[in-house]
C-alpha cells in the first residue's frame, strides 16, 4: 500500500527530519524570484521604485520578467541593498566571477591594443 510523504517523514527520527527541512529551505532559498527577494527583505514595490528612480509599475514589470538586461537586474539588487555577482561554472574549471560593465571598462588595456570598430581618439586642438 502506498505511503504519503507526510507519513513517511513523520516516521523518520527527529534529526533526519530536521536535516531534510534544512536542505529543503536551502534549496527554496536558491530559487528566489525578485518578488520573493523583495518580500524577504520586507520592502515594498513603492520603496524599491523610489530607490531605483522609477515608477512602482516599472518595479512590478521587472519582477514579472523572465529575461532582462543585467544592468536592470543590478539596479534592482542594489536598490534592495545588495550587490550582484555573476558566476560562471564550466566543466573542469573552478567557478569564475564574470566581470563586465563599469569595472571591466575601467581596467586599462595593454599598451598597443584597442577596441575593434572604434577609432583612436583624435588629439584635441587648443582653443584660441
Amino acid at each position: 500500500m502506498p505511503i504519503s510523504l507526510k507519513d513517511f517523514l513523520e516516521e523518520l527520527p527527529e534529526g533526519e527530519r530536521a536535516a531534510i527541512k534544512a536542505r529543503a529551505d536551502e534549496m527554496a532559498a536558491e530559487e528566489l524570484g525578485l518578488a520573493q527577494l523583495r518580500a524577504l527583505l520586507r520592502r515594498s514595490q513603492v520603496g524599491m521604485a523610489r530607490e531605483m528612480g522609477v515608477r512602482q509599475s516599472e518595479v512590478s514589470k521587472i519582477e514579472r520578467r523572465s529575461d532582462m538586461l543585467v544592468s536592470t537586474l543590478r539596479k534592482y539588487v542594489e536598490a534592495a541593498g545588495g550587490s550582484l555577482e555573476l558566476v560562471v561554472r564550466l566543466p573542469d574549471h573552478p567557478a569564475l566571477r564574470l566581470n563586465f560593465g563599469k569595472a571591466a571598462r575601467s581596467r586599462p588595456r595593454p599598451t598597443g591594443t584597442r577596441v575593434i570598430g572604434r577609432r583612436p581618439a583624435r588629439p584635441r586642438r587648443p582653443h584660441a
